[in-house]
Order: structure tokens, then sequence, then C-alpha cells
């Protein structure tokens, strides 16, 4: 499936964090298994994108590898100033416009997780994102112990 095509929604962040706290608190077995399978499910699909709060969520929720690696590289790559710095990735001669790819947050401008992942032109150098686009994973990540 072609995520570009479709677009973000911004029903994955709310999954998202839904699944969060019913996870925590479901004390009946049989519920709490089919939230995990459906929780897996939906990041398997989201994983491509390397956010640490998805990542966070998926290994708060269900106690399993998480791609922590990933989310680590991703809260050390992502720029603390929080401007969305214009960012023109479409002319570059090693970027398929046509078939984009995720780049690393090194080369692409700072997003909220609602946002799309795949876009490669953005910013305007004249927007500050919200610091809990890394607070937030930052925070549950130290709070879950799966980083220190």
């Amino acid at each position: 499936m072609n995520k570009l095509a479709h677009g973000v929604s911004h029903d994955n962040q709310l999954l998202f964090l839904a699944y969060y706290p019913l996870l925590q608190l479901e004390k009946d077995p049989g519920l709490r298994a089919i939230y995990a399978v459906s929780l897996k499910r939906t990041w398997d699909f989201e994983r491509a994108e390397g956010s640490p709060l998805w990542n966070f969520i998926y290994g708060a929720s269900v106690a399993g590898p998480c791609d922590v690696e990933a989310s680590v590289i991703a809260l050390r790559e992502m720029p603390l100033d929080f401007i969305a710095w214009r960012t023109r990735n479409s002319i570059r001669a090693d970027v398929d416009p046509a078939h984009p790819r995720i780049l690393p947050w090194t080369e692409r401008v700072i997003h909220h997780w609602d946002s799309n992942p795949y876009e490669l032109d953005r910013g305007n150098d004249m927007a500050e994102v919200d610091q809990a686009v890394w607070l937030l994973p930052y925070w549950m990540g130290r709070y879950h112990k799966l980083i220190e």
C-alpha cells in the first residue's frame, strides 16, 4: 500500500493515543489480548515511519521489542530548535518523488505525529513545532524504562 497516496490520517494518532491507556488499564485478559493484537497490527503498518512515540506506546503496552534503537536515533536527530525549516528534498538526485521514502530525521522537517513522513518538501522557516513532538516520546520511553 502506498501510504503517500492515501495521505496521513489523524486517526493513526488518535488510535495510538487510545491504545496506551486502554492497555495500561484493562484487567480482563481476553480483552487485553484482543487489544494487544490490534495494536500489533497497527504498529506493524506504521512501523516504517520510525516514530518514537508509536514505538514506545507499543513497547509500553505489550512489553515486547519496539525498535528502541531507531527511536533513540530519531530523538537524537530531531532538531531541538523545533523550527520547521524550509526543506526541499524533491529536487535531490537521490530521491525519486514518484517513489518517496522516509528520510532520516536530519534531512526532513520536524513534524507532528499526524503529519505525512513521506512528504519531501515542507516548512517555511517561520513556524515552530510544538515541543511535545519530542518530549512525549522521550518521557514515555524514560517512564517505562525503555530508554535511560
